[in-house]
């Protein structure tokens, strides 16, 4: 058996655009903006929301306690880049900071941030999976799969879900496959799915980044990847209808699959594969 040991993640970078002026749009409303039910039509919120102020500023619009991800002193439930330390810019004002925005040009919102500082009661566990301090720590035995997931709250919307994770310890026993990463569309009866992976090929050795559907087979888009011990980043996987792309820091792999499932399930997943996973959030484009 031959380990080797990798850690992963994705970095999200989004230039920063002008602020959209929405006054005067039909509602509903984004974040930052009031319906107002005389005319229907969207204004400025009197009182500024958290999303535009300054992270050190030491004000709270929401008065938002509890756990702080990424530690720029807003808790997570009002921060608009729970994972990632941000200045509070918003420059499209979709409540999305432009740290942590896929697509400045669009609008999304934060359909969910789970941080793993408790074990999430909502999430359904198949495998051996823990919360270890303020992360979600697997470790799949050779032939093991492991998921960790929660039923799409957005299934016929174009969404996002993205992690930031370490990578343990890939596994190479004559004949399994291995994988650490995000899972979409997963049905478990039978298992069917589509993944955004890192994996290691066991005859050569080597790491490969991409993503794959059930067995590999219909959608196999993939590209070598090289890493460095230690290094930090983060997974991206978009799905658009039976359009996807998984994007890492340096690649990004796009494909088409059929694949579906009654009740769609999201979230995490390894096989013969060790990850400690620090945060995964769901950003769905309204």
């Amino acid at each position: 058996m031959r380990r080797v040991a990798v850690t992963l993640g994705l970095a999200l970078t989004a230039c920063s655009v002008p602020a959209l002026d929405l006054t005067g749009k039909r509602c509903p409303c984004p974040t930052g903006w009031d319906c107002a039910p005389a005319t229907n039509t969207c204004t400025r919120e009197a009182t500024p929301v958290d999303s535009r102020l300054p992270d050190d500023s030491g004000v709270d619009a929401f008065g938002c306690a509890g756990p702080d991800e990424d530690a720029d002193g807003r808790g997570d439930a009002c921060d608009v880049c729970p994972g990632d330390a941000d200045n509070g810019q918003d420059s499209d004002d979709d409540g999305v900071g432009d740290v942590c925005d896929p697509s400045p040009l669009t609008r999304e919102r934060i359909a969910f941030f789970e941080g793993f500082h408790t074990l999430p009661a909502t999430w359904t566990i198949d495998g051996p999976w823990r919360q270890v301090g303020d992360d979600l720590v697997s470790d799949s035995g050779a032939g093991t799969i492991s998921n960790f997931t929660i039923v799409d709250p957005v299934p016929n919307q174009v969404s996002y879900l993205v992690t930031r994770l370490t990578v343990g310890d890939l596994f190479d026993p004559q004949g399994s496959t291995n994988y650490v990463g995000l899972v979409r569309q997963l049905d478990t009866g039978p298992d069917s799915n589509v993944r955004c992976l890192v994996t290691l090929t066991p005859t050569d050795g080597m790491t490969w980044f991409g993503l794959r559907d059930t067995g590999g087979l219909a959608l196999r888009s993939e590209v070598a990847y090289p890493y460095a011990t230690g290094q930090v980043e983060r997974f991206q996987f978009r799905r658009s209808g039976t359009d996807y792309s998984c994007a890492s820091t340096t690649e990004t792999r796009t494909g088409t699959t059929s694949v579906t499932a009654a009740q769609p399930r999201l979230g995490l997943r390894t096989r013969s594969g060790a990850a400690t996973f620090h945060w995964v959030m769901l950003l769905v484009q309204d």
